[in-house]
């Protein structure tokens, strides 16, 4: 799912959302360069892909990850 696509938060996401949990992704920087991050706490879509377009992101997405 993108969090951020042409530099912009995903117009689905709420910024007062109750949708809560651990979350980590990755995101496109303009120069190509990859950023990624994990939340310690808590956190919804909106202030997850919040913190993506505050570091330039024009791409953003949730990576997922599977243990078996």
């Amino acid at each position: 799912m993108l969090l951020i696509d042409g530099g912009e938060i995903n117009p689905i996401f709420q910024q007062e959302s109750n949708n809560l949990n651990i979350r980590n992704g990755v995101g496109i920087l303009q120069n190509g360069e990859l950023i990624f991050a994990m939340s310690k706490a808590e956190i919804n879509f909106y202030n997850f892909a919040k913190l993506f377009k505050e570091y330039g992101c024009k791409k953003s997405s949730l990576f997922r990850w599977f243990c078996f």
